[in-house]
């Protein structure tokens, strides 16, 4: 197995996506991100932009932009360029669990402790508590007509439909 010693960024993987080029990219709990070639780790931290070291999911959009969710905000890796979403941009929360691109591009984040955000490529749209979510959404399923859910693991229950 690969680890620490052998060039990547952690040795705990909490996510793995594989990006179009075929490039593996792993997200560790307290190293970043590392991108493997089939040959060599580039690792990815605060250092070179990502927003936040301990990453919980991946995801790689239609564009081709990898999307990193972390404990402190979203960063889209785009071009060799970091760029850093939180609330202060519209974000619903800072501790994103999940991301996911609907059948119309929208990109969705599954926050922690305030619901989701849709991004539609200007602009968050967020959903919580008040609508109907439970604060902690941990995944968001898409079926084959584009119908979006949320799944919760929270003492809260389900909203009532």
């Amino acid at each position: 197995g690969y680890s620490i010693p052998n060039g990547m960024a952690g040795n705990y993987v909490r996510c793995m996506v594989q990006d179009k080029s075929g490039n593996l990219w792993f997200g560790t709990d307290a190293g970043g991100v590392s991108r493997y070639d089939g040959n060599t780790f580039t690792n990815y931290t605060t250092a070179q932009g990502l927003i936040n070291n301990s990453v919980n999911s991946m995801a790689q959009d239609k564009a081709g932009d990898i999307w990193i969710a972390t404990t402190a905000g979203v960063s889209k890796y785009s071009s060799n360029t970091f760029t850093n979403y939180t609330v202060a941009q519209g974000l619903a929360g800072n501790h994103i669990k999940c991301i996911v691109q609907d059948k119309d591009n929208n990109v969705w984040f599954g926050t922690q402790e305030n619901g989701v955000s849709k991004y539609d490529g200007k602009k968050f749209i967020n959903y919580n508590k008040a609508k109907g979510l439970p604060k902690n959404v941990s995944s968001i399923p898409e079926d084959n007509d584009g119908n979006i859910g949320f799944t919760s693991v929270t003492v809260e229950g389900l909203p009532n439909s």
